[in-house]
């Protein structure tokens, strides 16, 4: 059976109001969410570290980016 995160499951049912969904995981257990969103026309845009993200998730994802790339202008000072 699978398990999403509660959230998840307020993701789907507001589906209509939404455009673009951000997610800062790399975990496997976003992937089905991920992949229902891209069937009804939806951008998934992942977040994650490299050495974190699941090959899954990477492959089912619209963007990807990597906190490593980004750390520069992110990080605090």
């Amino acid at each position: 059976m699978l398990k999403l995160p509660p959230i998840s499951f307020d993701i789907l049912l507001d589906k209509a109001k939404t455009d673009e969904v951000i997610i800062f995981s790399g975990d496997s257990d976003f992937q089905y969410l991920c992949k229902k969103l891209k069937d009804i026309g939806k951008k998934v845009i992942i977040y994650s570290s490299r050495k974190t993200i699941s090959w899954e998730l990477k492959l089912e994802a619209s963007e990807v980016f990597y906190l490593e790339d980004i750390k520069n202008q992110i990080a605090r000072e």
